[in-house]
Order: structure tokens, then C-alpha cells, then sequence
């Protein structure tokens, strides 16, 4: 993805809803790309009460919090990933006390 994509990307997300769009952190490219909301298979908002989300390898998502938004589609993953979902989106509000785990692709399953 050229830088032009992505600053293209950022700005159809900020212009096509209220909420602004969330930064992305520099670690975010190891998991996944910027998606439209269009493609989004769920949309979670961040609570103070959220503590944990499961994302499917390859699933598309959008993550609202504090009058914030990112649309986000993970990578498939050989093995299962947890990281903190700050690491992504270092600005999302409360992001810091949530904890993502990705599962592990069914596509890269012998069987």
C-alpha cells in the first residue's frame, strides 16, 4: 500500500462518519491494513468495561471509542497472536486496557 493509498484511506474514514479516525500506531502494519466500514463483519465499542476481543484471522472489523473510529482487516495468522490493542491504535480511548487476541487461520491448517 503506497503512503497515497493510505492517506486516502484515513481520510474516506474520517469524512464518511462523525467520529474521527483513530492513529495508527507504527506496529499496526504487522497485523493488518486500514478497511473501509463497509467491509466490517462487526462493529465493537469500547467500553470501560472491555477487557478482551477475538478476532478471527483475515476478519474485518470496526473499533469505535471516545468519538473515534478505525476499520481494521487482520491478517491471516499462522499461530494464535495477543497483543494490547494500544500497540494498533495508540490513541483509541481505553484502548490501552484492552487485550486482542487474534486466532490462528483455518486456512493455514493441515488436515
Amino acid at each position: 500500500m503506497t503512503k497515497w493509498t493510505f492517506a486516502l484511506l484515513v481520510l474516506c474514514n474520517a469524512i464518511s462518519g462523525s467520529a474521527q479516525a483513530a492513529t495508527i500506531g507504527t506496529s499496526a502494519k504487522q497485523f493488518g491494513n486500514l478497511a473501509s466500514d463497509s467491509y466490517a463483519s462487526r462493529v465493537i465499542t469500547l467500553g470501560k468495561e472491555t477487557n478482551q476481543i477475538t478476532v478471527a484471522s483475515g476478519e474485518t472489523m470496526t473499533l469505535h471509542a471516545g468519538g473515534q473510529s478505525v476499520s481494521w482487516t487482520f491478517f491471516e495468522s499462522i499461530e494464535p497472536q495477543f497483543l494490547n490493542l494500544s500497540a494498533p491504535f495508540p490513541n483509541l480511548e481505553g484502548a490501552e486496557n484492552v487485550w486482542m487476541y487474534i486466532q490462528p487461520s483455518e486456512v493455514y491448517r493441515a488436515g
